[in-house]
């Protein structure tokens, strides 16, 4: 497919973010395709995005594994035996083979002229499929693909230190995080900084801030369930305010809690106090966010959080600690608030002074938030920096 740009995070459809970047490419005029299994219902309005899905276990996609093998021998005699060549021969167990064919055929099938791999634990899989398929292969430094999985295991770090070398260009979310994949060989003149974004009507739903939203303090944090995200430090922090007697909720939307933070909650007698919520589609949860006091972002590590974005379009002030790319954005107690990590009187204390503050500090804060989304942040900036990335490749061909 010439002129193709393959993005490749591996479920259909992605997270929001992706899903923003795919149709943002397409509405510029490129065509798109998309490689992964199905795991819920998605309708691009685009016609140049196509979907090729793969099979969720490999016995139930047999058929199609066999259909392709056939359009390729038949259509592309050459590509069967560059397929060949890239199966190794020894005791591979026969499952790991019928996988490595299902990711394999799509792409030999179509040859994009670019594939954007989104999580960089995909990368040698691309590297190996460079060997027969001319294409540039680009890799995003997101989170804790590179913060986290190479620092804890040497498998990693040895797998990233092998294939970066072989890549034609990095995508980074903040400065910090680049300068993380450095450390495993991704060289600085090939990477290039774009970071997150918003859609632009995000900002035009902010309100005028209230003296307070709510005669209970709504408090509010979003994110995936890992040790990262910190929500340990969040929940004691809801103790001490329990302690003073302060009157507020805390929402997070996350996915399935885990046992420890059920268990944390009960102990700290916080039942009364925190929600947890699950499987919200992304219209509920800006709506929660529009409709909190405060959100908060506890993290340890971070590259810049989208819902941060989102958050301070939207007018609900972020406490967030300061960590990773979230000094990019955030500037302490002119657009938000940064607090040191792993500390709950910190965010006690930044509760307590927002809670505290007058209508003109108030207005002021949530005006900066929206000024630095507008100018830095939007979607339409990304894009364009993501097209124009893509073209200095395309020119390359």
């Amino acid at each position: 497919m010439k002129g193709c740009i393959a993005i490749y995070s591996g479920v259909i459809p992605s997270t929001t973010f992706i899903e923003q970047l795919i149709e943002g490419v397409a509405n510029q005029g490129k065509r798109v395709l998309l490689v992964g299994k199905k795991k819920g219902q998605v309708q691009y309005k685009s016609s140049l995005i196509k979907v090729i899905t793969l099979p969720k276990n490999n016995l139930a996609g047999l058929p199609i594994l066999l259909y392709r093998l056939f359009l390729l021998l038949v259509k592309k005699p050459v590509g069967m035996v560059s397929l060949i060549s890239l199966i190794q021969p020894g005791p591979k167990k026969i499952t790991k083979m019928i996988h490595f064919l299902n990711r394999s055929l799509p792409f030999l099938l179509t040859t994009p002229d670019i594939i954007h791999v989104q999580w960089a634990h995909d990368v040698c899989f691309f590297v190996e499929l460079k060997k027969v398929i001319d294409f540039k292969l680009l890799v995003s430094f997101r989170g804790t693909q590179i913060t986290t999985k190479p620092v804890v295991y040497d498998y990693w770090a040895e797998a990233y230190k092998k294939c970066f070398p072989y890549v034609d260009g990095f995508h980074a979310v903040s400065e910090a995080i680049s300068r993380e994949g450095e450390k495993y060989g991704a060289a600085k003149d090939k990477t290039v900084i774009i970071k997150p974004a918003v859609k632009e009507h995000l900002i035009a739903q902010k309100q005028a801030p209230p003296i307070n939203k709510n005669q209970t303090t709504k408090l509010i944090s979003v994110g995936r369930k890992h040790w990262k995200k910190g929500y340990r430090t969040a929940l004691d922090a809801c103790y001490l305010l329990k302690q003073k007697k302060f009157d507020f909720s805390y929402s997070i939307i996350i996915g399935k809690p885990s046992e420890e933070l059920l268990y944390q909650v009960k102990d700290l007698g916080l039942e009364n106090h925190v929600t947890f919520h699950t499987n919200l589609p992304h219209s509920d949860v800006l709506d929660l966010i529009k409709e909190a006091d405060i959100m908060l972002l506890p993290s340890l590590e971070e590259g810049i959080a989208n819902v941060v974005l989102e958050s301070m379009a939207l007018g609900t002030p972020v406490i967030s600690t300061n960590c990773g790319g979230m000094r990019e954005v955030i500037r302490h107690k002119e657009n938000g608030f940064l607090v040191p990590l792993c500390s709950p009187r910190a965010f006690v204390d930044c509760i307590e002074l927002w809670s505290a503050g007058d209508l003109q500090f108030k207005t002021t804060l949530l005006d900066n938030a929206a000024a630095t989304v507008k100018t830095a942040f939007t979607a339409t900036r990304q894009i364009e920096r993501f097209n124009s990335w893509y073209h200095s490749f395309f020119q390359d061909r």
